[in-house]
């Protein structure tokens, strides 16, 4: 019980903050690909796994593709009745779907949960669109705790309703019949030009904190290795990365005195904004300040009593070794009075 409740205050903690925790990015399968004004896409989450024990509450987010789609409505297929909150500023764009019960019915792979309603507001590419989970809470009644693993999570994508395909005038040319004159063949050597087509653009703002004048350093890595780098300063930056290849990355974003973040980007057609958020070594609370309630948060899970996302527990291993434990909370405790600067 004392799980199901600290579940229950988290999720109201980040329906009220909403900061991005991670993303996890997955094919989307369509006959047609490309979306108009007017269509609606349907993306139904369902459980992924077996859950013997039964499972009373689960919170979780995705990402939500703002510029070219708007939340509509949602269907519920499972017995619990869920709670959906949209989150549309410009750093962290998702929506929240919760649901919370006393007892917890069991859970077969399979089961379909909610399917969640967007209407097209852009001409796009289905598969541009992004509607993965970046965060997942999920508990059983014995308090074994799912959280953070989306392999208990699936989604499929469908478009439910076609807009009106722009059409250009069509105009046609007279016919002319004009003799037929055979111009001498002369042979040219060929020149061929590099094709640039395919490389698109990887921009957005990496919003960071401390030092305005610390290096920001936004890598795209692909089988282990930097493919793309580019470094900017400040703490709300713009970056741009040009000339990538089509793929699939992990964008890795690093600041001194901050925890390291990665995000999946995935680069077809057309270019790619991906914001970024990045908070300081000693902000486990991802709130953009170093306080008590860091440390209370870290001694709580050092005895139990709370649990850590894996960019949480990054910021709560002030010390870098590898452990969280009351010597971080003593650290983030003396920065708060002026006795350390562990940045």
């Amino acid at each position: 019980m004392k799980k199901i409740i600290s579940i229950l205050l988290s999720a109201l903690l980040i329906i009220a903050s909403l900061s991005c925790i991670t993303t996890v990015c997955q094919a989307l399968d369509t006959e047609d690909d490309t979306v108009y004004p007017g269509d609606q896409i349907t993306i139904t989450y369902s459980f992924a796994k077996d859950i013997p024990a039964g499972c009373p509450c689960y919170l979780f987010r995705t990402n939500y593709p703002l510029e070219m789609v708007k939340y509509s409505s949602f269907e519920n297929h499972w017995v619990l009745q869920p709670m959906v909150v949209t989150n549309t500023t410009e750093e962290d764009k998702n929506v929240s779907v919760s649901a919370f019960t006393a007892y917890g019915p069991e859970v077969k792979a399979g089961e379909k949960i909610i399917s969640l309603v967007f209407d097209v507001i852009k001409e796009t590419k289905v598969s541009d669109l992004d509607f993965s989970l970046i965060e997942l809470q999920l508990g059983d009644n014995n308090l074994v705790d799912y959280s953070g693993d989306l392999s208990y999570f699936s989604y499929d994508v469908k478009i439910t309703s076609k807009g009106e395909k722009p059409t250009e005038p069509t105009t046609v040319a007279p016919t002319t019949t004009e003799p037929t004159t055979v111009a001498p063949t002369t042979e040219e050597p060929t020149t061929v030009e590099p094709t640039t087509a395919k490389l698109k653009t990887v921009k957005g703002t990496v919003k960071s904190y401390l030092s305005e004048s610390d290096t920001v350093t936004i890598q795209l890595i692909k089988s282990g290795e930097v493919a793309y780098e580019t470094t900017v300063k400040g703490n709300n930056a713009k970056y741009s990365i040009s000339g990538v290849a089509s793929g699939t990355y992990t964008m890795k974003v690093s600041k001194n005195a901050h925890a390291d973040r990665e995000y999946t980007v995935i680069v077809t057609n057309s270019d790619v904004i991906r914001n970024a958020k990045i908070f300081a070594i000693g902000d486990v609370n991802s709130d953009g300040d170093i306080s008590v309630v860091d440390a209370t948060l870290v001694q709580k899970y050092i005895v139990g009593l709370e649990n850590l996302t894996d960019l949480q527990k990054k910021s709560a291993d002030v010390n870098d070794d590898n452990e969280i434990s009351v010597v971080d909370a003593t650290l983030i405790q003396k920065y708060i009075v002026g006795l350390d600067n562990f940045a």
